[in-house]
């Protein structure tokens, strides 16, 4: 599971710790909300903007969408 997890958040390694947490934080509580920006943020205590922000972020740093129910799927499984 650890290599998985490895596998999947590769991207993240090149990322200061500060950043690489609270875009690792963003992006589970995200996902454990159903992918739902405004719940996340008010959960998060940011605002919606942050949010979308470092969704978008991820995004990038993953190379994937996160409207892609398979991407949702391996990031779930790995978190």
């Amino acid at each position: 599971m650890n290599s998985f997890y490895k596998y999947t958040f590769q991207g993240f390694s090149s990322l200061k710790q500060d950043e690489k947490e609270s875009l690792l934080q963003t992006l589970s509580v995200y996902l454990e909300i159903h992918c739902q920006i405004s719940k996340t943020a008010k959960r998060l205590f940011v605002h919606r903007n942050t949010t979308v922000y470092r969704i978008e972020k991820c995004e990038e740093i993953l190379a994937k969408s996160m409207k892609n129910p398979e991407t949702t799927l391996q990031l779930r499984i790995a978190l």
